[in-house]
């Protein structure tokens, strides 16, 4: 194995390389509350280099009628278009999430340097919390 002058394997050094141009698909996460349950949104930046190209920058909600809806901006920061993947998961007052057959990811595509908001409703009456999970783009469908 050839080495380096100070004795770490050069494959090593290459693989350090690669793995540091890749991007992470952990998601950034929003807590939206609703009025009088809980305060200002709260961000929690789980992957600072997706928070330095599409930020999570503000959410509020509002009821329709007895609907929770959540309204979050996003804010592409860089020069080129992204496409992000998200999904909403809704909670109740006693913190049990409202489940309709499974939270799966959307997709939302920002051109450069674009806002977007996005908009979410609660499946059902009763939801006073949500959380907005933010990832870089996969071809593959999960939960």
């Amino acid at each position: 194995m050839t080495r380096t002058r100070n004795g770490l394997p050069l494959a090593a050094l290459a693989l350090t390389a690669l793995l540091a141009g890749c991007r992470s698909y952990t998601p950034n996460r929003l807590t939206v509350f609703a009025p009088g349950h809980g305060g200002d949104a709260k961000v929690e930046v789980l992957n600072a280099g997706l928070h330095d190209d599409v930020e999570l920058a503000k959410g509020h909600a509002l009821f329709e009628d007895q609907i929770m809806v959540a309204i979050v901006t996003v804010k592409n920061h860089v020069d080129d278009d992204e496409h992000v993947d998200f999904r909403w998961t809704w909670f109740d007052a006693d913190g049990v999430e409202q489940r309709t057959g499974g939270t799966f990811w959307d997709q939302v595509f920002l051109k450069a340097q674009e806002e977007k908001q996005l908009v979410g409703k609660a499946p059902q009456p009763g939801a006073v919390r949500v959380q907005l999970d933010l990832r870089y783009h996969r071809d593959i469908q999960d939960r």
